[in-house]
């Protein structure tokens, strides 16, 4: 049985905030797409808010337990957990032409398709690329860290975020060339470093 070498803290803490900051550059560009070409069909996407702004508390904790904790358990169990680390590395080890000794071709590949899977199954174009690339700052945490848990961390994190942004109204000041441009850049910054940390292990 493959035995697990976890990265280490500051690789996971570099991971989170590149997440962060990726996901916040995506979601801000689309919402000036939008702005700017409201008739576009290209950029027309469900309302991200989900009802979320100035909704009733109630409503709002109803929220945060199924968009921000039950839908990213279900969704890490299906698409990182079943597909990514089980069945396409399966698939590909033992019906390609992978060697069935190899575990780290078959796995980015995983990564790549499971990740194209998650962003179909959002249904639209513009938030499918979001969950594509999302998908995999998700499987990379799952493989380099403490598997699901992690993966399940980062993705309630990053939605339970979005959710708290839009309620109280932060989200629409967020929402400018400025910012957009800083979280672009912090992003950036954040896999840089990620890449360039040395395979030091906990």
């Amino acid at each position: 049985m493959y035995k697990k070498n976890y990265a280490s803290k500051a690789s996971l803490a570099f991971t989170f905030l590149s997440a962060v900051f990726t996901a916040l550059f995506l979601n801000v560009a689309v919402s000036l797409l939008q702005s700017y070409f409201p008739d576009a069909p290209l950029f027309r996407t469900p309302d991200i808010t989900y009802g979320t702004a100035g909704a009733s508390t109630p409503v709002f904790l109803a929220q945060i337990l199924t968009l921000g904790v039950l839908q990213p358990f279900l969704e890490e169990v299906v698409f990182r957990f079943f597909l990514f680390y089980r069945l396409l590395p399966y698939l590909l080890r033992n019906y390609s032409r992978f060697n069935k000794e190899d575990r780290k071709g078959p796995l980015l590949l995983s990564a790549v398709l499971s990740s194209l899977f998650f962003g179909i199954y959002h249904g639209n174009l513009m938030q499918g690329i979001y969950a594509f690339l999302m998908g995999l700052f998700l499987c990379y945490t799952y493989e380099k860290h403490a598997g699901l848990l992690s993966s399940f961390a980062l993705h309630v994190s990053l939605n339970i975020l979005m959710l708290f942004l839009v309620h109280y109204r932060v989200y629409p000041i967020l929402c400018t060339p400025l910012w957009c441009a800083a979280f672009l850049a912090l992003s950036v910054a954040g896999i840089f470093a990620l890449l360039r940390l040395p395979e030091d292990r906990i």
